[in-house]
């Protein structure tokens, strides 16, 4: 997608994120309005990823979606629910996620690189997340430079 195409400004950043492709039924069951649990639970930022999901680290941010770097090659179009784990919160933003475009690699040692566009996200954390964009772009934050965070246990 071209810079033309975004809705908000991306800011480049390093923070970790751990990811859960969704399966065919859960999918169905969003798209038939029955939700997704997982989505309305606070989850603590733990050091390790909740069990199902993956680690990844997240490249670059904004209000619409993130580009995130990681042991998954995920097919443009799936489904997956995210663990954002923002710097100096105790608790995980979660959110689902759409695969709007990927480049798997073809090397064991490089991560998979996909675009994924928010489209569900409760509406504390969308408001925790243009808070921290919002701070971040005042900053010049260190995340900007490139400073990867440790989600606090």
């Amino acid at each position: 997608m071209s810079a033309e195409n975004r809705h908000s400004r991306r800011m480049p950043l390093r923070m970790r994120v751990d990811c859960k492709p969704l399966s065919g039924p859960e999918v169905q069951d969003i798209m038939e309005g029955r939700g997704y649990s997982e989505l309305a639970f606070a989850s603590l930022a733990l050091s390790r990823p909740r069990q199902g999901m993956l680690p990844s680290r997240v490249k670059n941010l904004s209000l619409c979606g993130l580009c995130m770097e990681g042991p998954l090659a995920l097919s443009q179009g799936e489904a997956a629910a995210l663990d954002l784990h923002l710097p100096d919160e105790r608790v995980a933003l979660k959110a689902l996620v759409e695969v709007i475009w990927s480049q798997p690699s073809s090397d064991d040692d490089k991560p998979h690189v996909c675009g994924l566009r928010f489209a569900a996200m409760e509406e504390e954390s969308t408001r925790r997340l243009k808070r921290y964009l919002s701070t971040a772009a005042g900053n010049g934050s260190d995340e900007a430079a490139g400073v990867t965070h440790r989600a606090r246990r």
